[in-house]
């Protein structure tokens, strides 16, 4: 029987040890859009001296998941998500989120028929974007790589969310301490993590010969683009030598709902703005890279 996409659900849950199996799956993500699983799995034809014209056998190489979560965040939801892919995450009157390369891993089961589910274990972020808008809604698309999928005979439910999506927000920040009014931004983040460097060379378990037993987390890279609306105070023309920025990005969604993206030093790229006999207001965009950042937001 065809199966309707109507269907689909995913859940996820933390896992206590890396590669097993979430023992609860509560966790909130919004209003999820979409979500993503691949068997990578490298195959090698060997031949051997006397085989003749075929290949010997097929050898089968390391085994991971890959994948992307793509999803509009609630207020809960967002500092979960960043505290996922940055690693570190501290509550108080409001939540605090710096980078770090401490690990956290999670499970997902997402319905693959009616009757089974895909489940995925060893999950980990690995890249993320941020996207906010001040005319659509805010998405976080997160790149993930897993350690294993099994099939299991079970069906799951996902539990929608009640709260507000981040929808025709304000959007607005500082750039070099003067103000700027943007239309939206995007901020980009990546690990550079490789499922080789994740391949156990010590003993495994039984059965798990071709897996990844670890993420490791190597240099973060980050950077984005901001449509910014242009004032006295946009910055462009050649330096000889460039002078590192602050750039401060906050997107609110009314009273007690900000959250604060401080990147720290950043640098402009590929800025370009145009003339036009068009009404409007004049925008001005342009790239950027930073070497750190810090996240605060109202709980």
């Amino acid at each position: 029987m065809a199966i309707s996409n109507v269907s689909n659900e995913v859940v996820f849950g933390e896992e206590s040890t890396y590669g097993t199996l979430a023992s609860t799956f509560t966790e909130q993500f919004g209003a999820i859009e979409s979500f993503s699983y691949t068997e990578v799995e490298t195959i090698e034809q060997i031949g051997s001296v006397g085989s003749g014209h075929n290949p010997l056998r097929n050898e089968a190489g390391l085994y991971s998941v890959t994948g992307t979560l793509v999803t509009k965040p609630t207020k809960a939801a967002l500092p979960r998500l960043l505290e996922l892919f940055f690693g570190t995450r501290v509550d108080a009157t409001d939540y605090t989120i710096t980078d770090s390369i401490d690990v956290t891993s999670i499970s997902a089961k997402a319905q693959h028929s009616l009757t089974q589910t895909a489940q995925i274990t060893g999950i980990v972020f690995t890249t993320i974007s941020i996207d906010a808008s001040k005319d659509g809604f805010a998405t976080i698309s997160m790149d993930y790589i897993g350690q294993k999928l099994t099939v299991a005979t079970e069906t799951v439910s996902y539990t929608q969310p009640t709260e507000s999506l981040f929808s025709w927000l304000d959007i607005f920040g500082t750039y070099n301490s003067n103000s700027v009014e943007a239309n939206t931004w995007t901020i980009t983040g990546d690990w550079g993590i490789d499922a080789g460097q994740g391949r156990g060379i010590e003993s495994v378990a039984a059965g798990s010969r071709r897996l990844i037993q670890r993420v490791i987390k190597n240099n973060l890279v980050l950077g984005g683009n901001v449509d910014l609306v242009v004032q006295d105070t946009n910055e462009m023309g050649y330096e000889d030598e460039k002078t590192d920025r602050t750039m401060v990005l906050t997107m609110s969604r009314g009273t007690d709902n900000a959250h604060v993206f401080t990147l720290t030093g950043c640098q402009l790229d590929n800025k370009a703005s145009e003339q036009t006999p068009e009404d409007g207001i004049k925008n001005f965009t342009a790239d950027f890279v930073a070497l750190d950042i810090s996240i605060t937001g109202d709980l």
